[in-house]
């Protein structure tokens, strides 16, 4: 009899519908209607974090401008490049989660946002000025130049 009930439950159990089961992906930032990203904070399960990676997606030669908060080019960086943010309030690339309720990357410099990075020496497509491994600077947070990055992704 102990046979027989095995054999119904896993009849049972083989029969039993397979559903897809999916993990947990993290949200990226998303752009307004007119293209602009308007903040890297990310809600997540314990609070905002925040948009680490961005790719540089303006395909243009001579490269995406990456300015100081004055407006002034220092760098150009090449297309396809990936850029880590850094949040304004610290200069840290990647402040301990959750972040505090002021902190971001994005910051609006003349009615535009723009996103502050840190672009390695390899990602420039041209340097205008000292040479230096890495830069911190300004990319306009734009669609046209610039997409989230999902690291869950890679």
């Amino acid at each position: 009899m102990k046979k027989q009930a095995l054999w119904t439950l896993a009849a049972l159990i083989l029969a039993m519908p397979v559903l897809p089961v999916s993990a947990q992906i993290a949200d990226v930032s998303q752009p307004d209607g007119n293209g602009n990203f308007k903040t890297a904070r990310i809600l997540g399960n314990r609070g905002y974090y925040l948009q680490r990676k961005w790719l540089i997606v303006e395909p243009d030669k001579a490269g995406v401008n990456c300015r100081n908060k004055q407006g002034k080019v220092l760098v150009r960086i090449a297309y396809g490049a990936v850029v880590d943010s850094v949040v304004i309030q610290t200069n840290a690339v990647m402040p301990r989660p959750p972040l505090k309720a002021n902190w971001d990357a994005i910051e609006v410099l003349d009615g535009k946002p723009w996103v502050y990075v840190r672009v390695n020496l390899l990602d420039v497509q041209q340097t205008l000025g000292n040479r230096q491994n890495t830069y911190t600077c300004y990319v306009r947070a734009h669609r046209q130049y610039i997409a989230p990055i999902n690291e869950d992704q890679l």
